[in-house]
């Protein structure tokens, strides 16, 4: 349990924070493990804000590389931030919500932000937030604005991250209602496992793999590129013929990573409550009974990793491994594994 905040000082200028707009404290939190390749940037970002008062934590979660050096050279320059230890992880927390817990024993705030070391927050952003928060009388206020996705498996998780988001909104909006007659029904038919949540689910999947595949490739602006620079597909003629050629293969494409996608992000559900056919409406529920029960409730299997969690491990993996294999071909090796010839990633030809 998160212990209370305590309210923060009369003399916020006196207490050595940031200069206040207001009478109002944020404390920003910044759990960190062996995140000295973004956590300069995203202190950078927040020392600038301006329009509100804060003090920025630190946690540093036992890194192994330069983090705490760089959290401590901002301590060093500026009086808003301080870095803390996280110290041992107790049995039964997580890391990331153990360190946030330790950052919330050092905060001072009326406010609390928690945000990833991986973040860069735009001058006016904080002050805007609490602003939008104390306007609308709300005690929670969450922000995703922008995401920067630059490898593959970054973006090819972006249609699972947004289809998981929609499906959640009923059940965190209608929780208060859970007991109702009518909503409870419709908060329990969202549940894992469930027909319906399984149905939203891979809808979601569906559409957003199609409307970000929309977002960030066009065609017609590629098939242009090609006739520019004297590029052509052998039978299809340069223009709108090349665009739509490459829309219709880009279509069957999107629809077999969809399809990949939702196969990848039910595994580990079905492996642990199984998929619940047997609620069905009548006559389909009683018909699904007959199913062997690993199929309706699963292997009841203690498996930590979500669907996104595994493309993400998979694809860390692979990138891995491609990176080794690379590094022992420049400096004329074998390979990773020279019996069995090179390994063949997604970027293998």
């Amino acid at each position: 349990m998160v212990p209370p905040v305590p309210e923060p000082p009369h003399s916020l200028h006196a207490a050595g924070l940031s200069r206040p707009a207001q009478e109002v404290l944020v404390s920003v939190i910044i759990p960190a493990r062996n995140e000295e390749a973004c956590l300069g940037a995203c202190l950078q970002s927040l020392v600038a804000q301006r329009g509100v008062s804060f003090e920025i934590i630190v946690v540093n979660d036992a890194s192994t590389d330069r983090t705490p050096a760089i959290g401590e050279s901002f301590a060093g320059s500026s009086r808003y931030v301080k870095v803390v230890e996280a110290g041992p992880l107790p049995r039964g927390w997580t890391g990331k919500s153990h360190a946030l817990a330790a950052g919330v024993t050092h905060a001072r705030g009326a406010w609390l932000l928690f945000t990833d070391a991986d973040t860069v927050h735009l001058p006016g952003s904080l002050a805007t937030s609490l602003r939008e928060a104390q306007e609308q009388g709300a005690a929670l206020l969450s922000y995703s604005p922008e995401q920067e996705v630059h490898g593959f498996w970054e973006k090819a998780v972006m249609p699972v991250i947004f289809a998981s988001s929609i499906v959640t909104i009923p059940q965190t909006v209608l929780y208060g209602l859970r007991d109702n007659r009518y909503f409870g029904s419709v908060i329990d038919a969202l549940k894992w496992g469930e027909p319906l949540y399984t149905v939203l689910y891979a809808a979601g999947i569906i559409f957003f793999a199609y409307f970000y595949i929309s977002i960030i490739f066009n065609p017609n602006e590629v098939a242009d590129n090609m006739r520019k620079y004297g590029g052509f597909i052998p039978g299809i003629r340069p223009g709108k013929r090349t665009a739509d050629h490459i829309n219709e293969i880009l279509t069957r494409m999107t629809l077999v990573g969809a399809l990949y996608l939702i196969i990848i992000s039910f595994i580990p559900e079905w492996m642990m409550v199984g998929i619940h056919l047997n609620h069905l409406f009548r006559p389909l529920g009683p018909f699904f009974e007959k199913l062997p029960n690993w199929i309706l409730n699963g292997l009841n299997v203690n498996f930590y990793f979500g669907g996104t969690s595994l493309l993400i491990v998979v694809g860390v993996a692979m990138d891995t491994v491609n990176q080794i294999e690379s590094q022992l071909i420049m400096r004329h090796y074998d390979g990773f594994t020279p019996k069995s010839g090179r390994i063949r990633g997604r970027r293998s030809w």
